[in-house]
């Protein structure tokens, strides 16, 4: 029995550091919707002890069609010792902050909205900005197209705190009309900053959620106003 051993354990010792060399190469993507992909490949050799099993895994989003790595580098971070529950799972601040970049450059933050669909949404619900969009859209939808714009600026900054994260959203709104005939003007725009806070609670096997809006900041530049 003592010669099998000797036999055997150089044998496996070797498979598994293979195995180990093999895992931590694999590229893992997988496709999340028409703007991005997720890698979730290995970065190491996984950790084995006779107390636990460590997988560290790569998480970052790219754009569907440019796999270049986001323009910051992930900040490394441990798990807390404990060993009273069978599973940990630690994101990475660099994991949503990937997922931004990737779709602002995706363009998915872009949204254009007809005239028909300004109608339907913003006149049903007319309260404070929406009232604004909504006698605009009065004014224009009986006598030429109207359009609202909504683009990013930039990508949406996530900060994570102990018990909740922030989020602002850098962005710009354009109301446009095309005369017939005619090109596409702008009737007016408007920058605006919107910073919120999600503060998370485990309540039982649900996770609750809570959103509050800290600030909300709108500015309308003087050059690009016009009679309406």
């Amino acid at each position: 029995l003592k010669n099998l051993n000797e036999m055997l354990c150089p044998i496996i010792a070797s498979e598994v550091k293979a195995l180990n060399a093999n895992l931590s190469t694999l590229e893992v993507l997988t496709k999340i919707d028409n703007y991005t992909l997720l890698d979730y490949s290995l970065i190491s050799s996984p950790e084995i002890t006779e107390n636990y099993l460590v997988l560290n895994l790569k998480g970052v989003f790219y754009p569907l069609e440019n796999l270049a790595d986001p323009p910051f580098s992930p900040v490394p971070f441990v798990l807390p010792e404990r060993s009273n529950s069978m599973l940990y799972i630690g994101i990475a601040e660099y994991f949503f902050k990937s997922a931004s970049f990737a779709y602002f450059t995706a363009g998915a933050f872009n949204v254009t909205l007809s005239t028909k669909e300004i109608s339907n949404h913003f006149v049903q619900n007319s309260q404070g900005l929406g009232n604004v969009l909504s006698r605009i859209a009065e004014i224009y939808i009986l006598s030429q197209p109207f359009m609202v714009r909504i683009m990013a600026t930039e990508p949406p900054v996530i900060n994570l705190q102990p018990g909740n994260f922030t989020l602002d959203i850098p962005a710009s709104i354009m109301m446009l009309t095309q005369p017939k005939n005619s090109t596409v003007e702008t009737i007016v725009s408007m920058d605006f900053v919107a910073s919120t806070s999600v503060g998370l609670v485990i309540l039982g096997q649900r996770l609750v959620c809570s959103l509050s809006l800290n600030r909300f900041r709108l500015a309308l530049p003087e050059s690009n106003r016009s009679n309406i």
